[in-house]
């Protein structure tokens, strides 16, 4: 039996500013994560909803929408919600901090970025993205396993099938 290598992470960074692209574009290429830009708010939002990345490096301060709208709406939809939400800005005042947290943003770092640091707050997330799938593919295969099982033995399930974890 082969396995496929995984695929790659997909990554939306979503910049008003063209060089910051290029560089932040470069930087998670040589990561070995596949990038898609976004020049603005309402881009990044049309992106993701052709194709959901993996995670979004999201800028503050972009025109059209910004990055808090950008992520107020992504956390707002049921499909798109537990996309993880990195935002990478020059702005660092605490209460822009407080107010990417309380938006549903799982980091900030500030601009400008370093390599070693944007890898590792990458790293986390897409790491914790893939448990995640992994988590919900391996009680799917135990819940059919367990009808498969009752189905035989004519027992219900013992518990719910809409209990699942998250």
């Amino acid at each position: 039996m082969t396995h496929e290598p995984p695929p790659k992470p997909v990554i939306l960074v979503a910049d008003d500013n063209p060089n910051n692209l290029q560089v932040v574009s470069s930087m998670l290429t040589e990561c070995g994560w596949q990038v898609r830009v976004a020049v603005d708010g309402e881009a990044a939002l049309k992106s993701i909803a052709m194709q959901a990345p993996d995670l979004v490096l999201l800028d503050i301060h972009m025109p059209k929408l910004n990055g808090y709208d950008v992520c107020r709406t992504l956390k707002a939809d049921s499909k798109t919600a537990d996309i993880p939400v990195i935002f990478a800005t020059a702005v660092s005042e605490g209460f822009n901090k407080l107010t990417c947290f309380e938006l549903g943003g799982e980091d900030y770092i500030t601009k400008p970025l370093q390599l070693e640091e944007l890898r590792a707050r990458i790293g986390i997330q897409i790491e914790k993205v893939f448990c995640k799938k992994q988590l919900e593919q391996s009680y799917a295969q135990i819940l059919q396993l367990k009808r498969q099982v009752n189905a035989l033995s004519g027992d219900p399930l013992p518990y719910p099938e809409a209990e699942h974890p998250s």
